[in-house]
């Protein structure tokens, strides 16, 4: 029976929460769909994280999806609501948190956005990426969904006039609304958590996976740890995002011997060119020079910026939000066809769009995370044509820049001890 429902706003965010969960044993399962009978889940699953995709939608339409969902788990008895939020405040923070209070029917809910392991710190209600205020970051430069203050209840307030009250670590209130704590460490953290436990006002909170991480213990919800997986032998990295973050790390492990593809402008943003007989032939092509290296990556970043792109993209008439739409789409069909071919690698999709893109493709909506092989980046697993794949995830902004060949060190390393 369901204890926990989480509501994530995108499927990375959605793993690196649940799995939090999972790890530490409880039966949890990841989602995706606007719409779900969460009575007919199955009596084992314990944790439910519901992946809305929200981050991209109205402020209207985010808030209403929210409120539905909420209303529909009040009425299943569910006990306790996560509102699963981005660490970097991007998306509709201010209306689902709203829509998450007033259809729960409680008074408070209960806020901690800081996720410190990952470098994201609340300090007087400033959020910190890596000690720079959040729109002063890496965020506040995104192209798409650029994050233009830091003041997490000024944030908030962009979408609803429910009040935010401020508070340090371990703080309290009596005052309704949203409840928005500061923390700099995990401890800071468990400090409010575990002052939340003893007032028992657990039932409806929200942050990232570093509030969530705190929580399986507090609220019960532990058992047998999952086995360890069995690891096949390298990594092909499936790369949409722009995040200077990611492409660093790309960099690197291009110089570190993986071998790097880049798409063309036409191979991203044309449709047709997807099944035609060029794609064939040239993911033919692919195919071999993936099977003769070890780790591999699938890139849409362009070796001299976006000018080949942004120029193809203007003469064809293509706007962002079709861009949006069209790299998912494109690189979940190549990873795909990769498969069909009888790629058996590891597999690595960085970002929530490439990630949903894929399963789509593939005809999967629901994935039961394992563990996390380093903070911040997930693994799962998925049966397709009937091989079983080891799928990792990671956020845009998570990691250091030696991250994907520290991955490939540390499976290979897995590897031989299951041998």
């Amino acid at each position: 029976m369901i204890r926990l429902l989480i509501l994530a706003d995108d499927f990375t965010g959605a793993l690196d929460t649940g799995v939090q969960f999972a790890a530490a044993g409880a039966a949890t399962k990841v989602m995706t769909g606007s719409d779900c009978s969460y009575s007919s889940i199955g009596q084992s699953v314990e944790v439910l994280v519901h992946n809305l995709e929200t981050r991209r939608l109205s402020p209207e339409a985010a808030h209403d999806l929210v409120y539905k969902c909420v209303s529909k788990a009040v009425k299943c008895g569910i006990l306790y609501l996560y509102k699963k939020t981005d660490s970097a405040l991007r998306g509709n923070v201010g209306g689902e948190l709203a829509a998450m209070l007033q259809a729960s029917g409680e008074k408070q809910l209960h806020f901690i956005p800081a996720y410190p392991q990952m470098g994201r710190e609340t300090k007087n209600g400033i959020q910190y990426i890596n000690e720079k205020p959040v729109a002063e970051s890496v965020f506040g430069q995104d192209p798409f969904e650029p994050v233009t203050a830091s003041d997490a209840a000024e944030i908030i307030s962009l979408q609803t006039k429910m009040p935010v009250t401020k508070l340090p670590a371990g703080g309290q209130s009596e005052n309704e609304g949203i409840l928005l704590y500061d923390a700099c460490t995990v401890d800071d953290i468990l400090k409010t958590a575990d002052l939340l436990r003893q007032k028992g006002k657990l039932h409806i909170l929200a942050g990232c996976a570093g509030f969530a991480s705190t929580l399986p213990g507090l609220l019960e919800l532990c058992g047998q740890k999952p086995a360890n997986p069995v690891f096949n032998d390298g990594i092909i990295i499936v790369c949409g995002s722009v995040n200077p973050i990611t492409r660093a790390q790309l960099d690197y492990a291009e110089k570190n011997r993986f071998l790097r593809i880049r798409l063309t402008p036409r191979q991203k943003f044309d449709p047709q060119w997807i099944g035609s007989d060029d794609y064939t032939s040239t993911l033919r092509a692919w195919y071999e020079r993936f099977n003769a290296c070890k780790n591999c990556i699938i890139d849409t970043n362009e070796l001299n910026g976006t000018q080949a792109a942004d120029a193809y993209a203007e003469e064809k008439g293509i706007g962002a939000e079709t861009i949006r739409r069209l790299i998912p789409n494109a690189m979940g069909r190549v990873l795909q066809t990769m498969l069909d071919f009888g790629l058996h690698k590891n597999l690595l999709l960085t970002g929530g769009d490439m990630l949903l893109g894929f399963l789509r493709c593939v005809d999967i909506n629901c994935l039961t995370p394992i563990c996390e092989l380093f903070e911040g980046t997930v693994l799962s697993q998925i049966d397709y044509n009937g091989k079983t794949y080891n799928l990792l995830t990671k956020s845009g902004g998570f990691g250091g820049e030696t991250l994907f060949c520290d991955l490939s060190a540390k499976m290979s390393q897995l590897k031989e001890i299951g041998a």
